[in-house]
């Protein structure tokens, strides 16, 4: 996948683990935020985020979630939280409402 290595470079880091070049971080960290806008624009605007808030669940938005989080605030769109797995939330609700 493609995403370890976009992760990695927009934080900073190259592939090898080393320091990359500024340009190469801007570059990633653009790519990563303008992909969650385009999403936010296209799956989330249409509904009241503001009012509700919006989760999201899977390894890519909650390996990005501080540049989710940060691209959602830039949208106006309110984050209640952020989940690895569905299996996450799953075992929360039960622990918090099944005796």
């Amino acid at each position: 996948s493609f995403a370890p290595y976009v992760l990695s470079v927009a934080r900073g880091h190259g592939h090898d683990g080393r320091k990359c070049d500024e340009d190469s971080r801007r570059y990633a960290v653009l790519l990563i935020k303008d992909n969650f806008r385009t999403f936010i624009g296209r799956c989330l605007k249409q509904y009241d985020t503001s009012a509700y808030g919006v989760g999201a669940v899977g390894s890519f938005g909650y390996a990005a979630g501080d540049f989710f989080m940060e691209t959602a605030r830039e949208e106006n769109v309110r984050v209640v939280r952020i989940l690895r797995t569905p299996m996450d939330g799953l075992a929360e609700y039960h622990k918090a409402h099944v005796q």
